[in-house]
């Protein structure tokens, strides 16, 4: 990924998937913006105005929204499909 590139991660706390995300995400090397919406109250509009839900975890790649990532073989890929 280029420095120009940019993923942020919306999460709350204690959540499976959400911690399952970001190990997967370090794992691989991805560098991400976390945004736990719980700790940062503030930012719960950015969430619902992203997916139009309360949706977490919510990868956004570039200011796109990613429905799901996959990360592929030796973790050195990653596939995103977007809403």
């Amino acid at each position: 990924m280029s420095n120009m590139e940019h993923i942020r991660l919306y999460t709350i706390t204690s959540c499976i998937e959400c911690e399952k995300t970001k190990r997967l995400l370090k794992q691989s090397g991805i560098s991400f913006d976390e945004v736990n919406v719980l700790e940062q109250p503030e930012r719960q509009e950015d969430l619902y105005q992203l997916a139009g839900e309360f949706l977490v975890p919510l990868l956004v790649y570039n200011n796109k929204v990613c429905s799901e990532f996959t990360l592929i073989q030796n973790h050195s890929n990653v596939e995103m499909n977007f809403l």
